[in-house]
């Protein structure tokens, strides 16, 4: 996960805000992310569990 300080120093719009609130815009691009991810497995596979995306059925025996 990525610190408050490393946020900061990437956006710098983020460095008068308080560690509190970039914890939360932290939080909520995790979550952003992880939708997006979501949403591209699904389109990808039709599923939300990507595991047919990770291995192929040669790999798996």
């Amino acid at each position: 996960m990525i610190t408050i300080e490393e946020l900061k120093k990437l956006e710098p719009e983020l460095a008068d805000k308080s560690d509190k609130e970039v914890t939360v815009i932290r939080n909520l691009l995790y979550q952003a992310a992880n939708l997006a991810l979501e949403n591209f497995f699904e389109d990808k596979s039709g599923s939300k569990n990507p595991v047919g995306l990770l291995t192929s059925s040669e790999q798996v025996k």
